[in-house]
């Protein structure tokens, strides 16, 4: 295969921040602890959800497993960011190796399948792989090497997605949608607004 993308999951490909805020907000109400909607979802797009557990939490696996259970009865709520649905039928088209690279676990794909895009990946990589997490490069070496990629991109929408397309040496594109919070760490080769964007990269 010379050409692929691989995609980041949450606020990728789907719109997901929504619920991930709202059940750590509620993990943090059961806990006694008060954090504002605003302030979670900063930590959450600087850094990650596990890094969030481990910095307001005393037991990780405790409040992980909790986290969990209450995001179960939100997975409706799950949507594709816009104009996913047909960039990745376009790129499908042009014979690109379409991945997925996520922190999320196994159930994403059920997700990915009732959003009806789940067949367009070649492989999707999760939690349950057990890789290394971002920023290091494991994953995506993984990817790159199975299917002998030669012409590599990841799309993320945060700076750990970019440090890690530089780890794997491969091209990274961080998708900035207006509303993101994110600032560009200087190290992206693209950085785009709109997913569809991508069509003119690749």
């Amino acid at each position: 295969m010379k050409k692929a993308i691989i995609f980041d999951l949450d606020g990728t490909l789907i719109n997901s921040y929504g619920k991930i805020v709202k059940v750590l907000q509620i993990l943090c109400t059961k806990h006694h602890l008060h954090m504002d909607e605003q302030k979670i979802y900063n930590y959450v797009m600087t850094y990650s959800v596990a890094d969030f557990l481990n910095a307001y939490f005393d037991d990780y696996d405790l409040v992980l497993s909790e986290y969990h259970s209450i995001g179960e009865r939100y997975d409706y709520e799950y949507q594709l960011m816009p104009n996913i649905y047909d960039t990745l039928n376009e790129l499908a088209k042009r014979d690109i190796g379409l991945f997925v690279y996520t922190h999320s676990s196994n159930k994403c794909l059920k997700i990915l399948a009732d959003l009806k895009v789940v067949d367009l990946f070649k492989e999707i990589v999760t939690s349950d792989y057990h890789f290394k997490r971002k920023p290091d490069s494991e994953a995506i070496d993984y990817l790159v090497n199975k299917y002998q990629i030669t012409d590599a991109y990841y799309v993320g929408d945060r700076n750990i997605d970019i440090q890690a397309a530089n780890n794997a040496n491969i091209k990274g594109i961080l998708y900035l949608p207006y509303d993101s919070v994110v600032v560009p760490c200087g190290k992206e080769d693209y950085v785009v607004d709109d997913i569809g964007k991508i069509l003119n990269i690749v």
